[in-house]
């Protein structure tokens, strides 16, 4: 069964694409790779770090998870790292955490601080403000604050030190996390967790799945035009689609025919493109005619001024979602997800 793990700060990076303030610097290329491990999935995990799993709301603070928990609750299950006190890490482990993360902080400043500015709600940061930890971390290292190595790091990165602990905190939890995963399955993990080796684990990275067709870009396109109420009913849609159409039982792309990906792209709302540029000015007025761009249009000369925002848009290739639905006009119209299937 195909039940990939979904760390808890990725989906908190897609959450910020949407919430158009400070956005995490990994965020879309998340947002793509979770959208291809969620439609294909049979469902999928999240972790939560808490001290009672019985007494927390796995949910809080993670819109992206209320949303689409409110419409399938069978799709997400939260997986715990029970944790009722501070974990542990040896002095001499710590040490060397410490040296591996100020020089990884030294040479990616800007990342750092725009991944905690990402975290910042309301000012306090966001994996407190949940309240699923009911503490400040999962280890043991609230002390190294005060640090030399701290206080120090702090002044040349202009990060408080607290935030700094804060998100080393988080790369320490990155075996915790790999251990819950389970054989054969696929963890999704934020990028901040392996920003450099921890000395108590061994880290590889793994491909994602093999999928038949990528949403990727397809996703990322559209996280810009919409809200995220708006990308969760295509996100449901899409996984619905690939589902009836049993596009999530095959892993190669020349195992699917152009026309189902097409026909799956067309239901789910993604805007196609032209096949052809240089189209003619009689083909382009029914265009704009089926698009009901005007209520009677004349000549093109006659209204250059008032299509002129609709025709570059369509000079450009670009085109609104409903014209997928226009059946004469199917020859002359692609979606760029078609392009991954070989028709030789």
């Amino acid at each position: 069964m195909n039940k990939p793990l979904v760390d808890t700060n990725t989906l908190w990076a897609i959450n910020t694409l949407f919430l158009k303030r400070h956005i995490d610097p990994w965020a879309q290329n998340l947002l793509g790779h979770f959208t291809n491990l969620f439609v294909y999935s049979d469902f999928f995990r999240f972790t939560v770090p808490t001290p009672d799993k019985d007494n927390c709301d796995p949910t809080q603070g993670i819109p992206i998870i209320q949303l689409i928990q409110s419409r399938d609750t069978n799709l997400i299950v939260p997986t715990f790292l029970v944790a009722p006190e501070p974990k542990k890490v040896s002095e001499e482990n710590l040490v060397i955490c410490l040296e591996r993360f100020s020089d990884w902080a030294h040479l990616n400043p800007t990342r750092l601080k725009s991944w905690l500015l990402s975290h910042l709600v309301d000012d306090e940061l966001w994996a407190n403000w949940t309240g699923h930890l009911k503490r400040n971390y999962v280890f043991d290292i609230e002390d190294i604050i005060s640090s030399n190595e701290i206080i120090s790091l702090s002044k040349r990165v202009n990060v408080p030190e607290r935030h700094l602990v804060y998100a080393l905190d988080n790369i320490l939890r990155m075996p915790e996390y790999g251990q819950l995963v389970g054989a054969d399955q696929y963890y999704l993990n934020h990028p901040l967790r392996d920003a450099f080796q921890l000395p108590v684990s061994s880290l590889e990275s793994a491909a994602p799945p093999n999928v038949p067709i990528s949403w990727h870009k397809a996703a990322v396109t559209l996280s810009d035009k919409t809200d995220l109420d708006g990308f969760i009913v295509f996100l449901l849609d899409l996984r619905n689609q690939v589902h009836e159409y049993k596009l999530h039982k095959v892993s190669r792309s020349d195992q699917v025919e152009k026309d189902v990906v097409r026909d799956i792209a067309q239901r789910v709302g993604l805007p196609p493109q032209f096949k052809y540029h240089g189209l003619t000015a009689s083909i382009l007025t029914g265009i704009l005619t089926s698009l009901a761009v005007f209520p009677a249009l004349g000549p093109l000369s006659a209204v250059a001024g008032g299509a002129v925002t609709v025709t570059t848009n369509l000079w450009k290739g670009n085109l609104p979602s409903g014209v997928g639905k226009i059946k004469w006009l199917k020859w002359a119209i692609k979606w760029d997800v078609e392009d991954q299937i070989d028709t030789c």
